[in-house]
């Protein structure tokens, strides 16, 4: 009966109607996909709460050896979901599995533990190249015979053969750096082969599991073993320089080199010679690489052939990403012992050296006495010839002898033939070489800086740690000719990235870092209700917002200023500016919220927000509703209360032509961005209008604020046209590098629906600030000296606004121009105000000791010059 019940088709399968039989299962791995499942609404907050805690149960059973396997579990997913029925219901946890595919899960797991054994594999690299350099530094005087051919060449130093493999080990670590981003890729979300059908979000679970960002193709990536390809061809190359390096000191450790001797540790004897001395190690070593290259070539033919999407051939893969993982990382270990341990015998290469190796330092000095090289080569031969044909060495050739040869030869030859001639080559001078060591050592600290640990660590340190590059070795002996090549290879992909491509994209807005703060406090705290309610509120805009309205509330023109009756001066009441800045915010703040609450799809899509609380679901739609109405409320009402119905009216405006036109015109026309400039220039227009209110003569009526008879309301509109036009030549250059994600939204910009346009918009705008500049001063709003103190920057703006409509965004122009703009406003506004009209020559007044007494004799002569305040 237990028999029949084994081999049944067990209840736990996925696909146990179908097949009968069990797999054994392999390992557990924490599924985050369950928290993109809750944000899609697969399954409630309660149940993601429920799974969540389950999963965690199950993982500290794993974790303490107390989970059990059942026979009828096919494999490591039915064994865990089983186990999860278990503990939380199976009605619950019959949802985990909603929408995903083994297939996924399986890839996923590879690239999770493929990537943790990179890092590792990361470090011990790190860790081989510092003991290389380090006894490349402490043993830079020892000399040896250089081979070619493995025939006797010229002398070299010790550490000139060391470096040489570390410089060959420096290029396999920014290999296996290059192979872990194409490693680190999230494949969940894709499905078996036709993707996800409840729009999950892949990038939210590639951040919870690590990831650096998602595979782009569902189909490709149920099938693509490309990464492991990559690896499997990394570690052929690393394991080709190994078998070199360890052939190297094998020849160098037999009796008839003697250069080296190998540690006990890393040797054995003979069963039959008792003098027998091997060096295994070494030649374990070397005989790796030909198994490395076995398994890359073996799944690179079982990968060849095969048809679309996921076929069980692909469980090829499993056995030589273990093996060559397990095969690398030992290697490591043992050349790292054997280097560390490694005794050198500087005297037997020093003996081994030979004058005959010196011919070419002989063509050498020929050519510093004037020689052409070729015929030195040819008359430094012909010396070598005579020294063999007499058996004698170089150095002992009389001058006569070496004068029979050519007649250049001077009694000074005998330098090219001392130690100290060829040492002070360039290449072998100690001076030179010990920087080059010197660099590698600060390469190999800043490798071991940039090398992640082995340990769990978070996407973004883990991430951007391996991703860190390293200062290249010998860079100073770098030839002049390949610099320059680099150089112009460098210059020629600058200019087409520039010109051809997209520039670099926009980092995440103010709003998803800090929802990515948020996200990181604990669940109900209050920090992460309060980031999470700021991150709605857009708080680097609000700020803008709140700044314009201040802006134009200081600059209204206000009588008396810095006179005795400041202190009654309503236009400039703490209590008034209080309540417009806190009711301008709360406005703007509902305006924000009601915006993200109808695009969280389309905020998905994009880098810069696809962070947002709602796409992450930080809160949920019904919360951000409430809390977009309750600052909609206390806003507008804080405005009516403590400014004037005026102010309120615009505040209001403003959420409902931001909130309810601009927001979904994005979708429909590029007229949204007209729209959007004018939502911009409202904040302006309110604090003109709350100082207006305050020293309004009439009734204070909307007219009186906004229209007035004798033009005093015409700086409002001034500052309004400011903010108006600003608004384009910013935000066509922010759209511009990331228009391609608009496209995809499904946003309709001008920057990717007609760029040239966009670009000659951006110039038009540009140039409008020179003579909204000029008109601010024939009203009176200021002095006319910020006409030419306000020309530098406009001018500043409008250059580069130019060098964006030549190049329509290509060659940074966006770049320039984005960040023009960015500073142009608040300096445009800094000036303003500190230009404002009769400041100065009221602080003259005041700091000269001239009383208040002759500006308000001044005053009662012309009443009308001074309105009377309309105090509440």
């Amino acid at each position: 009966m237990a028999d029949k019940t084994a081999d049944a088709p067990a209840a736990g399968m996925l696909w146990g109607g179908r097949f009968t039989g069990a797999i054994d299962p392999l390992m557990h791995k924490y599924n985050a996909s369950i928290r993109a499942n809750s944000k899609a609404g697969i399954i409630s907050e309660d149940e993601f709460l429920a799974i969540e805690r389950g999963l965690l149960q199950v993982m500290e059973e794993w974790k303490h050896g107390t989970f059990t396997v059942m026979p009828n579990d096919e494999d490591i997913h039915t064994a865990n979901e089983r186990r999860l029925g278990e503990v939380i219901g199976k009605d619950i946890a019959g949802k985990l599995h909603t929408g995903r595919s083994r297939n996924e899960q399986v890839v996923c797991d590879m690239r999770m533990w493929l990537r943790d054994r990179i890092r590792e594999i990361d470090s011990q690299l790190v860790a081989f190249l510092k003991v290389i350099v380090t006894r490349a530094e402490s043993e830079i005087d020892y000399i040896m015979p250089g081979y070619t051919h493995l025939q006797r060449a010229q002398p070299v130093r010790w550490s000139q053969w060391l470096m040489s493999y570390a410089a060959a080990f420096k290029q396999d670590l920014e290999r296996l750096r290059q192979v872990f981003e194409r490693v680190n890729l999230s494949p969940l979300g894709c499905g078996a082969l036709a993707g996800n059908p409840f729009r999950i979000d892949r990038n939210m679970i590639a951040e919870e599991l690590g990831f650096s960002g998602i595979t782009l193709n569902s189909m490709n990536t149920s099938a693509d073993r490309d990464f492991l390809i990559d690896f499997l061809v990394w570690n052929s190359i690393f394991t080709n320089h190994v078998s070199r390096w360890a052939e190297d000191l094998i020849i160098y450790s037999t009796s008839e080199f003697s250069f080296v001797r190998l540690a006990d540790a890393y040797s054995t004897g003979s069963s039959l010679m008792p003098n027998k001395f091997n060096g295994d190690s070494l030649e374990l070593l070397r005989g790796k690489s030909g198994r490395a290259f076995g398994q890359m070539a073996g799944l690179m033919m079982t990968v060849k052939s095969l048809p679309s999407c996921y076929n069980k051939d692909l469980q090829e893969g499993w056995e030589p990403m273990l093996d060559s993982v397990q095969t690398v990382s030992d290697s490591l270990g043992i050349a790292n012992g054997v280097i560390a341990t490694l005794k050198v015998r500087p005297e037997r290469m020093e003996a081994a050296l030979d004058k005959t190796m010196l011919a070419t330092d002989v063509a050498e000095w020929l050519v510093r006495k004037g020689c052409p090289f070729r015929e030195a080569h040819h008359i430094s031969g012909r010396v070598v010839a005579q020294s063999e044909k007499l058996e004698i060495s170089m150095d002992k050739l009389t001058l006569e002898q070496l004068q029979a040869i050519d007649s250049r030869f001077t009694a000074d030859i005998v330098e090219a033939f001392d130690a100290s001639y060829f040492l002070s080559n360039g290449v072998l001078e100690r001076a030179s070489v010990r920087p080059r060591i010197s660099g590698s050592r600060n390469s190999s600290a800043s490798a071991s800086a940039a090398s992640p640990s082995s340990s769990t660590t978070s996407s973004s340190s883990s991430s951007s740690a391996i991703r860190s590059e390293s200062t290249p070795i010998d860079a100073n002996h770098e030839l002049p000719h390949r610099r320059r090549q680099a150089a112009k290879r460098k210059a020629v992909a600058a200019d087409f990235d520039s010109t051809a491509g997209p520039e670099a994209p926009l980092p995440q807005d103010a709003s998803s870092a800090l929802a990515t703060v948020a996200a990181r406090q604990p669940a109900h705290s209050a920090r992460r209700i309060f980031s999470t309610l700021l991150s709605l509120s857009k708080p680097r805009l609000s700020a803008l917002v709140v700044l314009s309205a201040m802006a134009s509330y200081a600059l209204y023109p206000v009588p008396g200023f810095l006179s005795s009756a400041i202190i009654e001066s309503p236009s400039l009441s703490p209590l008034t500016l209080l309540f417009l800045t806190t009711g301008t915010a709360l406005c703007s703040a509902s305006a924000n919220s009601l915006n993200m609450l109808y695009e969280p799809a389309t905020d998905a899509k994009m880098t810069r927000t696809r962070n947002r609380p709602l796409v992450r679901g930080l809160l949920t739609k019904r919360a951000a509703v409430l809390f977009a109405a309750a600052t909609a409320a206390t806003g507008v009402g804080a405005l009516y209360i403590g400014v004037n119905p005026t102010v309120a009216f615009l505040g209001g405006a403003n959420i409902v032509i931001y909130a309810g036109m601009y927001t979904p015109m994005k979708a429909v026309s590029a007229v949204n961005t007209w729209l959007g400039a004018v939502v911009g220039g409202i904040p302006p227009l309110m604090g003109w209008a709350a100082a207006a209110g305050e020293s309004a003569s009439g009734d204070g009526s909307w007219r009186e604020l906004l229209l007035a008879s004798d033009g005093s309301s015409i700086g409002g509109w001034l500052m309004a046209g400011l903010l108006f036009a600003w608004q384009f030549p910013h935000f066509m250059a922010l759209s511009w590098p990331i228009r391609e994600e608009y496209k995809a939204a499904g946003l309709r910009m001008l920057a990717w629906t007609n760029p040239a346009r966009n670009a000659r918009v951006a110039l038009r705008y540009s140039i409008v600030f020179v003579p909204l500049c000029v008109a601010l001063c024939a009203a009176g709003v200021t002095e006319w000296s910020f006409a030419v103190t306000s020309l530098p920057v406009n001018t500043w703006l409008s250059w580069q606004a130019v060098r964006f409509w030549k190049y329509e965004g290509h060659k940074g122009s966006a770049r320039g121009l984005f960040w023009a703009s960015v500073w142009h406003l608040p300096v445009v506004m800094v000036l303003a105000l500190l230009q404002k009209k009769g400041m100065w020559s009221r602080v003259w007044n005041s700091v000269v000791g001239d009383d208040d007494d002759e500006w308000e004799d001044e005053l009662e002569e012309n009443p009308v010059a001074l309105p009377v305040p309309r105090h509440k």
